[in-house]
């Protein structure tokens, strides 16, 4: 098979997932729905990256720059879902106290402004046409191929996997000290590795792909939590906004000083994983095939 071919493919089965959650999320905004489509934009995304040369990049970039700006959108909902999670979870089994209580009504306000402009970005006409687009996945796959090139493709996934894993281990390469900011660029980078791996996953052998899969999504359950560090710029500027509130700044301080204290211990954690990942077979061979 011949790597136009494997992307088509890879590119229709990705714009499936966002047509059905786009659909959802223009509904009623649930929860699962905008983090399934939040996933389906990246894996997307993904593709359009992996589909890009130099006669396709205009086109890509332009229609990349569309999917994105959905991307932001959906993902501030997506932010404030994770925060009303985490004190769900933080307070499990337990009643919520005041201050948290009046935390969470305004996280859920913030939620349902959100929400409604969300339901206004997807009515306006830039969208309604980005989702017509989109129901056309054959148009879109027929502007972005580059009919030049068309290698077999177990050298284009070597070649895409290479790359792509490359990007991640310099960015791991100081994965001790690395800042927040610099945890959530290594965990974006570890979800490129995986959703690029996953189209190319059949090529090589079941346990290995198995080990190397387990120990990557390892990772990025560890880096997702270190990732809601990122996440308390939303509680201190709740906390800022309501000084005279002594209860709900109580609750925040404590908030805050939770997903801390999770992400102290987690690092290492993290760190662990990452050496796993690159322990596996495919990672030392660097996902040749043929050595597979």
């Amino acid at each position: 098979m011949s790597a136009p071919i494997a992307l088509r493919g890879m590119l229709e089965s990705a714009i499936e997932q966002v047509i059905a959650n786009w659909d959802l999320v223009a509904k009623s905004q649930a929860p699962a729905a905008i983090h399934q489509l939040r996933v389906g934009i990246r894996r997307l995304r993904t593709v359009l990256r992996l589909r890009r040369t130099e006669a396709t990049r205009q086109s890509i970039v332009a229609f990349d720059q569309r999917i994105a700006r959905v991307g932001r959108h959906v993902g501030q909902i997506r932010d404030l879902d994770v925060l009303i999670g985490i004190i769900l979870h933080a307070h499990r089994g337990k009643e919520i106290d005041n201050g948290l209580n009046r935390l969470t009504v305004i996280l859920k306000s913030r939620r349902a402004a959100h929400a409604k402009d969300l339901a206004k970005f997807f009515a306006h006409s830039l969208q309604t046409s980005l989702r017509a687009d989109l129901a056309r996945p054959e148009g879109i796959a027929n502007k972005l191929d580059d009919a030049t090139k068309s290698p077999l493709l177990k050298d284009r996934a070597q070649h895409d996997l290479h790359r792509t894993m490359k990007r991640l281990k310099s960015r791991a390469a100081q994965f001790e000290t690395a800042s927040i900011d610099e945890l959530h660029n290594i965990r974006k980078a570890a979800k490129t590795v995986r959703y690029t791996f996953e189209f190319y996953a059949e090529l090589y052998p079941q346990q290995q792909r198995q080990d190397f899969l387990i120990a990557l999504k390892k990772l990025q359950d560890v880096l997702g939590t270190l990732n809601d560090l990122t996440l308390v710029n939303h509680i201190k500027a709740i906390a800022n906004a309501n000084q005279s509130d002594a209860n709900l700044n109580h609750a925040a301080g404590y908030l805050i000083g939770y997903i801390e204290a999770e992400g102290t211990h987690i690092r290492d954690a993290a760190l662990r994983s990452w050496r796993k990942v690159k322990r596996t077979k495919l990672a030392k061979y660097k996902f040749d095939p043929h050595q597979a």
